[in-house]
């Protein structure tokens, strides 16, 4: 359920989910509601290859000057 998900993540603070080859396998349904919550831009793929995507949430990560990415304070993106 994408309200269900949309809840936890807020529960949580989680900022990044990562998908990989156990969590294919095991929950194979939730794939397309994280690939539905990116195109809503509700995710970001902040990184993705052929066994792993790592998803962040929009508004808890920063980008540094460096490229590199940092927890947001809340209310910061």
């Amino acid at each position: 359920d994408p309200d269900r998900t949309r809840q936890l993540i807020d529960e949580l603070d989680i900022a990044l989910i990562y998908v990989g080859q156990l969590e294919r396998h095991e929950h194979p349904q939730a794939l397309a509601k994280l690939e539905a919550m990116a195109a809503n831009r509700e995710l970001f793929v902040l990184y993705a290859n052929e066994r792993v995507t790592i998803y962040a949430v929009t508004g808890r990560l920063i980008r540094l000057a460096d490229g590199r990415f940092a927890p947001a304070a809340r209310g910061e993106n």
